[in-house]
């Protein structure tokens, strides 16, 4: 899982060249870097809370990779835990 973080950017179309879904635009200022880190860390949080619980050992490979896929796409959810 990849997050492309940038400012003064295309961060959309640069990250899309690189096959990477989860981004985020922030103003280069003192607050917004501020609130670009605690929503970045906030995100981490959520995604490793997730990973460290969602999958049981007899869990088949196939719906185990599905999972870690939606746990991916929903990185920046902050509605969900």
């Amino acid at each position: 899982m990849f997050s492309f973080i940038g400012a003064g950017e295309d961060v959309v179309k640069v990250a899309t060249t690189i096959s990477i879904t989860n981004t985020v635009v922030w103003e280069q200022t003192t607050e917004g870097t501020k609130e670009m880190f605690e929503n970045e860390n906030a995100a981490q949080g959520r995604f490793y809370d997730k990973m460290a619980t969602c999958c049981p050992s007899g869990m088949a490979p196939s719906d185990r990779k599905k999972m870690r896929k939606k746990f991916s796409e929903e990185y920046y959810d902050k509605d969900k835990k």
